[in-house]
């Protein structure tokens, strides 16, 4: 072969190779996205569900993930040896062999809220991935939705179902983190090697879905374990190019479910003494909301902090636990917040809590968090909300296997018709949402648990349809009262009618 030729034929094969490559890359791009253009947090949402963050510092935003998004999620359905898709980050960075989920919808309904649809291929599962932020505030919501909607006629159960969400961390613009999990918070967070530079970077579940594993340590690991399914709960004490991911698993998504996952990501300020503020709540006027924050001591030293505990709105506030609390050098205390909702504060309504700790040997050494309480707007939406859960009556769905099926249906309709229309009733749906899904995801992978739920839910079954049935009863009284009169009168009036 001649010089002329092979030369042709390595510029032939290189020109091919780049088009592959462009190819390669076009197929894995995270497609468009939308902004929530906040203070001190910036977040894109894209297309296939990948997260871009970006935090106000220094005068400038800077990114939080490295490359700006080089973060996603990996769904695993059948467990590890069944089905598996995830996002652009783990095909790009990972060369993943997973399907990339599929777009189909990215909207912006508000300022502050993005909504993203995508597909797990053609398996039926959908999720609505849903980004959250109250402008000002250190934090923001990611919500998952995942519904199985494969239909009635082939309908499919999905066992072991795994979800996983993280990458790879650029906090602060430093490519370099130390690992903590404080178990209080359920929350796997970084810090910096300098305190007085910068504060923490976390990732929590809320209070009614927790994580079930968590996993920090580096880049690469982080997101080739997440493609195992298998985060080892374990954090690297050594400052790293760090990563961090969480898991949430269920035992089955039977079709016409929705699994739907709650949690928070979080910055705070620089400062050898750390707040943290746990997962926003709802309550409704007149309620005592409690919280848990829990204060760090980064100090060589121990040290006692005093507390201060204010509400922006002005709402009544207590430490039950003291306006003190001593923390030993290089731990952390759990802090006994409450703050009552005013009986007069309107649908919608929110409030930021601040606790403020100060150290008693050094005033400077001082820091701060704020977490959001809000007022019921639209009461079922708002329990839905808290819950994680796809409209509730979790224990029974997990129990009957479906939220559409019949004994579902009618105690979801004695929740809605009874329950929540009196204080009481709303107090207990609340405690039960936020206790149940723990338990409903262990009776749902145990058909014996799951046969003795049925028998045990059938008194609750029968005085719901009681109550039902004798509202319809009283409604239809009601309503044939007036009616039955308004004919015996009118019968009257015929009756003296045909005598004249």
């Amino acid at each position: 072969m001649s010089l002329v030729r092979k030369i042709v034929l390595v510029c032939f094969m290189f020109i091919a190779g780049m088009m592959l490559c462009a190819g390669k890359v076009f197929s894995q791009d995270p497609g468009n996205y939308q902004r929530i253009d906040g203070n001190p947090l910036r977040i894109d949402a894209y297309d296939d569900g990948t997260i871009g963050v970006y935090r106000y510092q220094d005068g400038e935003y800077v990114e939080q993930y490295y490359g700006g998004n080089r973060w996603g999620s990996v769904l695993f359905l059948n467990g590890t040896s069944g089905l598996a898709f995830n996002s652009w980050y783990f095909i790009d960075w990972y060369d993943s062999e997973f399907p990339q989920f599929t777009p189909v919808s990215n909207t912006k309904p508000n300022a502050w809220t993005i909504v993203t649809i995508f597909d797990a291929g053609n398996t039926g599962v959908r999720i609505k991935q849903t980004i959250s932020y109250t402008n000002g505030n250190a934090y923001f919501m990611k919500k998952w939705e995942i519904t199985n909607d494969s239909g009635t006629k082939a309908a499919t159960t999905y066992t072991d179902c795994r979800f996983l969400h993280g990458g790879d961390t650029y906090f602060a613009g430093d490519d370099y983190s130390q690992g903590h999990w404080d178990p209080n918070l359920g929350m796997v967070y970084l810090t910096n090697p300098d305190p007085t530079v910068t504060g923490i970077m976390g990732f929590y579940g809320s209070l009614a879905t927790p994580a079930s594993h968590y996993y920090e340590d580096y880049y690469g690991d982080v997101g080739e374990t997440m493609l195992t399914g298998e985060l080892p709960d374990t954090v690297n004490p050594n400052y790293v190019d760090a990563g961090y991911a969480l898991q949430w698993n269920r035992a089955t998504l039977a079709s016409g479910e929705t699994w739907t996952i709650i949690a928070y990501e979080k910055w705070t300020e620089a400062g050898f003494v750390q707040v943290f503020a746990p997962a926003e709540q709802v309550g409704n006027p007149g309620d005592v909301i409690n919280y848990q924050f829990v204060v760090a001591n980064y100090q060589a030293t121990d040290d006692i902090f005093d507390l201060v505990l204010t509400s922006a709105s002005g709402w009544q506030t207590s430490l039950p636990g003291g306006n003190t609390v001593n923390v030993p050098a290089g731990q952390s205390a759990v802090v006994d917040a409450t703050v009552t909702i005013p009986d007069g504060a309107a649908a919608g309504t929110t409030d930021n809590l601040t606790l403020t700790a100060t150290s008693q040997t050094d005033p400077q050494v001082t820091n701060q968090d704020s977490v959001t309480t809000r007022v019921f707007g639209e009461l079922a939406e708002e329990l839905i909300r808290i819950s994680g859960g796809g409209g509730g009556c979790f224990i029974a769905t997990a129990a009957f296997g479906s939220y559409q099926e019949h004994h579902v249906w009618i105690l979801r309709q004695f929740r809605d018709g009874c329950l929540l229309t009196n204080s009481f009733g709303r107090a207990f749906v609340r405690f039960y949402y936020r206790h149940s899904p723990a338990i409903a995801q262990i009776i749902a992978g145990n058909e014996i648990l799951r046969g003795l739920t049925r028998i045990a839910l059938m008194p609750a079954y029968a005085f719901a349809y009681l109550s039902i049935v004798t509202n319809i009863l009283l409604a239809g009284i009601i309503f044939a009262i007036p009616v039955l009169a308004l004919f015996l009168v009118a019968g009257r009036r015929i009756v003296i009618l045909f005598r004249k």
